[in-house]
Order: C-alpha cells, then sequence, then structure tokens
C-alpha cells in the first residue's frame, strides 16, 4: 500500500491541500478568528472538493472543526493518522484506513498559527480506484465472441465464413456492453453525487425521475431518503431555534436568578448578623435593666432611709421650734424679771440713800451712846443677818448711847457700800437687759431659722416621699420594660434562629440556582451547537 503514496495522484492531492490552504491562510489571517469567517472557509472547501473524499480542517486537539462532510464536523480524529495530520508542521502524505473500512490517501499541511496561539491544519482524503467497472462490462461484452470463435476454430470452420460473424458479435458485445456501462456509470455517479451533496449538507438535491426499472427505484429511495431527512432536519432546526431561544432566555432568567439569590444570601447573611447584633444589644440592654433595677432598689432603700431621716430632721426641727418658742418666753420672762429687779435696785439705792440721810441723824445721837452702841454693832456685826436682835438689846443701846454713833456710822458705811453694789447692781442689771435683748434677737434669728429648716425640712419631706413613689412607679415600669425585653429577647432569639436556618436554606438554593445556571448555559451551548450543525445542512 506504500506505493500509494508515491503515486502521482498521491502527489497532486499534496499540492492540492496546500494551494487549498494557501486559500484559507489568507481568510483567517484576514478575519482574525477562525469563528468569523467558518462561512468563507467552508466555501471553499467546497469549491474545491471536486471529486475528491473530503477537507477538513482540524486545531492542535485533532477536532475537526470545518468538514465537508457536515454530518462529521466537530469530531475529534484522535486515531494515529489524525493525530498526526493535526500536529504537522510541513506537507505530509499518509495512508488513511477510514472507520468507514475503506483506504485512502491523506495529504495535510499546516494551515496558519494565529497570535492568540490557536493552530490549524489542512486535510484531504483521495481515493484510489482500482478499475473494475469498465473492464468488467466490456469483458462480459466481448468475453462470449471470443469463445464463439475459439469453439468455431476448434471445431473446424473455416476463418472465412466465421469472421464477419465473429467482427459482427464483437461490435454488438461491445456496443451493448457500453450502453450498459454508460447506463450504470452515469446512475452510479449521479448516486455519488447525490450521496456527496447529502454529506455536504445540501438536502436540495434528488435523483431524477426517469422510468420505472431498479435503477429509477434505487434514485426513488434515495429521494425517500432525501426527503426524510429533509424534514428531520426541519423538524429539528425549528426545535433547534425554539431551544436555542428558550435555552438561551432560561440562561439569561437562570444567571440573573443566581445573581438574585446570592444578593438574597447576602442580605439574609447580614440580616442574620444584624439580629445577632441586635440579640447581642438587647442582652445587653437586659443586663442594663437589671443593673438599673439595683440601682432603683438601692435608690428606694436610700430614698426610704432619706424618708425617715427626714422624718426624723421634721420631729427635731418641730421639737427645736417648740424649743425656741419656749425659750422666746423664757427670755421674754427674764427680760421682764430683769426690768423689774433693776427697778427695784433703783429703788433699793434711793431707799439707802434716804436710810443714809437718816442715819447721819442718828449719828449725832448715837454719839452720847458710844460706848453702847459700840457694843451694839459689835453684836450686830456678829449676828450678821440676825442683826434683829438688835431689839433685844435694844434696852441696852437706850442705856448706851453712846454706842449708837458708832454703829450708826457703820450703819452709814454699810448702807454706803450697799448703795454703791446697788448701783453696780444696777448698771449689771441694765447690761443683762441689753444682753438679754441682744440673746432674745438671736433667739428670734435662732426661730426663724428653725423655722425655715422645718419648712425646708417638710418640704424634703415632700419631695422624698414624691421620689419615693417615683420609684416605685419606676421599678413597676422597669419590671414591666423587663418582661417585654425578655420577651424581645425570646422573638429575636427565635428570630435569629429562622434567620440561620433561611440562610443556610438559601445557601442551599442558592447552590441549586448556580447548577441551574450552569445546567442551563450548558444546554444553552448545546442548543447553541444544535443550531450550528442545523444551520450546515440547506433545505
Amino acid at each position: 500500500m506504500s506505493r500509494m503514496l508515491r503515486t502521482k495522484s498521491a502527489r497532486a492531492g499534496l499540492k492540492k491541500v496546500e494551494r487549498v490552504a494557501g486559500r484559507i491562510r489568507d481568510i483567517i489571517r484576514q478575519a482574525g478568528t477562525l469563528e468569523s469567517c467558518a462561512d468563507r472557509v467552508r466555501a471553499v472547501m467546497d469549491e474545491e472538493l471536486g471529486h475528491d473524499e473530503y477537507f477538513v480542517l482540524v486545531d492542535v486537539d485533532s477536532e475537526g472543526r470545518i468538514h465537508t462532510n457536515r454530518l462529521r464536523e466537530g469530531t475529534h480524529f484522535l486515531d494515529e493518522v489524525g493525530v498526526k495530520a493535526a500536529k504537522t508542521d510541513i506537507p505530509l502524505l499518509q495512508l488513511y484506513p477510514r472507520n468507514t473500512g475503506e483506504v485512502l490517501v491523506d495529504a495535510s499541511c499546516p494551515i496558519v498559527t494565529l497570535d492568540n496561539g490557536k493552530r490549524y491544519n489542512l486535510r484531504m482524503g483521495r481515493l484510489m480506484h482500482k478499475p473494475f467497472l469498465a473492464p468488467a462490462i466490456f469483458g462480459l461484452g466481448i468475453l462470449p465472441t471470443v469463445f464463439g470463435s475459439v469453439y468455431g476454430l476448434a471445431s473446424g470452420q473455416l476463418i472465412h465464413t466465421v469472421w464477419p460473424w465473429l467482427l459482427m458479435a464483437i461490435a454488438c458485445g461491445m456496443g451493448l456492453a457500453a450502453f450498459i456501462y454508460i447506463q450504470i456509470n452515469t446512475r452510479l455517479k449521479e448516486w455519488y453525487q447525490i450521496t456527496r451533496s447529502i454529506s455536504a449538507g445540501d438536502l436540495t438535491v434528488s435523483a431524477a425521475h426517469k422510468g420505472r426499472n431498479q435503477f429509477a427505484q434505487m434514485g426513488y429511495e434515495l429521494n425517500k431518503i432525501i426527503i426524510g431527512t429533509r424534514a428531520m432536519i426541519d423538524e429539528l432546526a425549528a426545535s433547534a431555534e425554539v431551544t436555542r431561544t428558550v435555552s438561551n432566555h432560561q440562561a439569561e432568567e437562570s444567571t440573573a436568578l443566581a445573581r438574585t439569590f446570592e444578593e438574597m444570601s447576602h442580605m439574609m447573611q447580614t440580616f442574620r448578623e444584624g439580629t445577632e447584633t441586635q440579640l447581642g444589644s438587647l442582652e445587653e440592654v437586659r443586663a442594663m435593666i437589671t443593673e438599673m433595677m439595683e440601682e432603683v432598689n438601692k435608690m428606694q432603700r436610700n430614698t426610704k432611709n432619706a424618708s425617715e431621716l427626714s422624718f426624723r430632721v421634721s420631729d427635731s426641727a418641730k421639737a427645736g421650734k417648740r424649743a425656741v418658742e419656749d425659750s422666746e418666753e423664757q427670755m421674754k420672762q427674764i427680760e421682764a424679771a430683769v426690768g423689774a429687779s433693776v427697778q427695784t435696785i433703783s429703788e433699793l439705792s434711793h431707799s439707802t440713800h434716804e436710810i443714809m440721810n437718816k442715819v447721819s441723824a442718828i449719828t449725832q445721837i448715837a454719839r452720847q451712846t458710844n460706848t453702847l452702841a459700840l457694843n451694839a454693832s459689835i453684836e450686830a456685826a456678829r449676828a450678821g443677818e440676825a442683826g434683829r436682835g438688835f431689839a433685844v438689846v435694844a434696852g441696852e443701846v437706850r442705856k448706851l448711847a453712846e454706842s449708837t454713833s458708832t454703829f450708826a456710822e457703820d450703819i452709814r458705811s454699810l448702807l454706803e457700800v450697799t448703795r454703791q453694789q446697788a448701783v453696780e447692781a444696777g448698771e449689771r442689771a441694765s447690761a443683762s437687759v441689753t444682753s438679754i435683748q441682744r440673746g432674745r434677737d438671736v433667739v428670734y434669728v435662732a426661730g426663724d431659722s428653725i423655722r425655715s429648716m422645718e419648712e425646708a425640712a417638710q418640704r424634703a419631706q415632700e419631695q422624698v416621699d414624691l421620689n419615693y413613689d417615683l420609684s416605685n412607679h419606676l421599678i413597676e415600669e422597669s419590671v414591666e420594660i423587663e418582661k417585654i425585653i425578655e420577651t424581645l429577647t425570646h422573638i429575636a432569639e427565635q428570630f435569629t434562629e429562622s434567620m440561620t436556618r433561611g440562610a443556610a436554606a438559601m445557601e442551599e438554593k442558592v447552590e441549586s440556582v448556580h447548577q441551574l445556571a450552569k445546567d442551563a448555559a450548558l444546554l444553552s451551548g448545546q442548543s447553541t451547537s444544535l443550531h450550528t450543525i442545523v444551520k450546515r445542512f440547506h433545505t
């Protein structure tokens, strides 16, 4: 079989593939990408195919990106020949045992390597048929004549009698063979061209409607296949278009839904964090309320103590007020008594002065009884307050007139001292009156202060009572607030737990939606591929 690669036809095939690769190279370089010029490349390959089996443009992974046989486009040619053809850097000829059972010559060469690193090669398959139909038909047309001639010669018949019939038989055989060959070859070429057109994606062809023989019936059967395939491709194209539209819309919706679910997931996560923060805040508020309750209870106890102290202060202020009022009354009485004492002392001083005058008169009389008066004065001095016993010795005083003068003089001196003491006592009493008046004024001021203190204590008592009532009300409200906070905390805990479960479920849904988006994108890709495949056929 290696001789097939050295044939003129094989070498011509290699030159052809290089020439076609040059045309395709210019188109791809001008377009920049294969995808943007696929239709133009496909048209060139269809135009240049002729009687060869196929053209296929492959990438470095041996994938048939563009194939003249639309049914095989997109196939990965991973056999040894296919891999070498995809990776070759030089024009290459290979024998290709195809999976269809035929053996042909595969000519390949590189097309272009783009700036993005993508590389493409071109393959061409050429059939190398051995002559069969013409020799067989013409042999069948000539062999009977030849056998007849040989038989005639062998039977001893003369050549001049056999030769005309021999030539006529050969001519008839050749004519009949030519007719049969033309008929068969024409139909074979027609069928071959139809099948090539079908493989190239052209379903608009049909076999000629001639006759009612077996050859015509074969054409009709091909027409049935073409019509059925065309109807199937049309339905498939319609379904592919609908599927592509729906899958694209579904992919877009799935992507949007995935983004929405992601946003909802983030929102749920943020909301869950917010609820956890609120729960923590409620716990802090509850702790603050508890601490405030303790402080309010302390304040209530302090207020109660202050109330009791205010009661005691008020009682003390009232007692002080009563004491001051009593002191004021006593000061008034003392002032009056001291005033009376001053008056009495003044009268006493005046009486003493009169007595002194009288004593002076007595002194003159007493000189005569000096001795007796002396004794009487001695006794009177000894007696002190009991001088009233002077009456006892009165008789003797009358007897002892001499002592009267001395006694009178002493009395006069004593009265002088008494008068002086009375004057001093009067002055001191007057000063005491002034001091008492000042003390009274001080007592009055103290009374006013105590009364003011009593009023302040009364107001403080009222304020303390009000604070006590307010603290009781605050405790009641705090208890209600604490109950509300506990209820809110319980609700927040349940809500946080629900949000946690919801966030977990949302994350699962997000994963499902992402998978749905991936499936939708995959379906969209497959629908696009199906649409691309269907568009390869012309109906």
